[in-house]
């Protein structure tokens, strides 16, 4: 595996491939329309540093969320997810949306939308707002960053050891813990946290909105509040029924609480192991009018209102990254690594 570093300067290396002249003629068909993009957290730096793996990723600083913004105005057409389940859009529509709905989103993320007129949808997981949600992902986080130069860890029949004295080491262990936690029941999640040593790191609540905040925010005009299920489980690993429960019973609650329809929804992590095509059709026989991913792809009039592509914004992702999705270029390099790739395993 090559170092984050240099990792990082070969995709903008290859970003910046698509701003040569012609390029983004060529590549144009495949940008789609609407490009749209999420967003997690919007944290002042000094609260970002306190995430150093993972979660720095998932929070942008108000100054980088700005300069997005302003790049979203000046190139694009900013639509509602209302908008893009109407259909008949603008030619370079863009669609901004926020999961899992922190509330650093309406004190640094909302000033910003508003001083450019933008348009957002805040998916809501209605546990974290109702009791004291599990957030597991921040105690994997916890883990690998706890200063320990080694983890290891024997859970479930399963062996978990491997050093953690690098970011690129640190990444690699936050991906394989969350990958099989991923796959858990709730109460083996916890199990599995507490023998991490990280459970207080899970209880975010003070990161997290109240009901009033909500209803407020509901209020604002550039505001569209969607669900993301009750508890933000990986509903590619429930029953049937409890994934059904999970969509439908979330809206019901947003619905009751600020007396007006839920039409949109995000599939809680988005990847094609948390929602497919089972998911996909839930979705659609429970009445959501849009439900997006969070795979990448091109967005056309022939895509699932249900399955839409989405590309999940990073504090990495400068300018390059947004000019490449306006203009189709980050799909085309995405289509030929695929291709590079079928061919290293034929």
């Amino acid at each position: 595996m090559l170092p984050l570093p240099i990792k990082r300067l070969l995709v903008e290396t290859a970003r910046g491939v698509g701003r040569l002249p012609g390029i983004a003629r060529l590549s144009s068909p495949l940008r789609g329309n609407p490009v749209i993009v999420g967003y997690h957290r919007v944290l002042p730096r000094d609260q970002w540093q306190e995430y150093p793996c993972i979660h720095a990723d998932l929070a942008v600083t108000p100054a980088l969320f700005s300069e997005h913004m302003a790049y979203w105005a000046a190139n694009a057409t900013p639509i509602s997810m209302d908008d893009v389940a109407q259909g008949n859009l603008p030619r370079q529509a863009v669609a901004v949306g926020f999961d899992d709905f922190y509330a650093d989103v309406a004190l640094h993320a909302l000033p910003i939308l508003e001083k450019y007129n933008i348009p957002a949808v805040l998916y809501l997981c209605t546990d974290f707002v109702e009791g004291t949600p599990f957030l597991w992902w921040y105690g994997i986080d916890a883990a690998v960053n706890s200063g320990e130069k080694h983890l290891d860890l024997h859970f479930a029949g399963e062996h978990f050891t491997g050093p953690l004295r690098t970011p690129s080491q640190r990444l690699s262990m936050f991906r394989r813990l969350n990958a099989f936690c991923f796959k858990q029941s709730e109460e083996q999640q916890r199990l599995f946290i507490e023998c991490l040593g990280t459970t207080r790191h899970c209880y975010q609540r003070e990161a997290l909105p109240t009901w009033e905040m909500v209803g407020k925010l509901a209020a604002h005009p550039l505001v569209t509040i969607g669900a993301h299920t009750l508890n933000h489980g990986a509903l590619g690993t429930l029953s049937e029924h409890e994934c059904q429960r999970q969509m439908q019973q979330s809206r019901l609650l947003i619905e009751e609480k600020l007396g007006k329809p839920v039409r949109h929804l995000a599939y809680p992590f988005g990847g094609h192991n948390a929602a497919w095509n089972r998911e996909y059709a839930l979705a659609a026989e429970l009445g959501f009018a849009t439900a997006v991913t969070t795979e990448r792809g091109t967005n056309s009039s022939s895509t699932s209102q249900h399955a839409l592509f989405r590309s999940v914004v990073l504090q990495e992702h400068g300018l390059s990254m947004l000019d490449s999705l306006n203009t189709g270029w980050d799909n085309a390099l995405r289509n030929a690594r695929k291709c590079i790739s079928g061919r290293a395993h034929a």
